[in-house]
């Protein structure tokens, strides 16, 4: 099973951002690099890239949205309560984080951050729904890749 590596990707000024989030078996920020020009095609390698607002995502890139991505864990979620085993889906954000960086990456770090509650969100649904037998069965043992709307 693969479980994909998210790239935050903040290029809507002439500074360009980029947070690496993974999301198996913790959603965990990774990496953050004030990129150079040479570096954002081998950051942005085999991920799939979320937009802060004003940036766009390189030629041929996997994009996918905060917003996508939500509606893919809803959908999953609606999925597993079909079993007749109800699982709650994300919960409310946590408490806002202080920013403490460059100013330049916080737009970055902030999507990075609302994202990680996602994935740790998914990952905390995967793990009730492993725990249950019915939808452990219906849905396999192991846990699901965070559910992409990418193009």
């Amino acid at each position: 099973m693969s479980y994909p590596v998210l790239s935050v990707l903040d290029n809507s000024t002439e500074t360009t951002v980029i947070w690496h989030v993974h999301t198996h078996p913790v959603g965990l920020p990774t990496g953050a690099w004030i990129a150079e020009e040479d570096q954002v095609t081998n950051l942005l390698a085999d991920t799939v890239i979320i937009l802060t607002p004003g940036s766009s995502a390189p030629e041929n890139s996997l994009v996918a949205s905060l917003e996508g991505i939500q509606g893919g864990v809803d959908k999953q979620v609606a999925a597993y309560n079909q079993h007749g085993v109800r699982v709650a889906g994300l919960g409310a954000r946590g408490a806002e984080a202080v920013y403490r960086g460059e100013p330049a990456a916080e737009a970055a770090w902030r999507a990075a951050m609302e994202l990680l509650d996602v994935v740790n969100g998914w990952n905390d649904i995967e793990s009730k729904r492993r725990s249950r037998k019915v939808l452990a069965e219906a849905f396999g043992a192991e846990v699901q890749p965070l559910p992409l709307d990418a193009n």
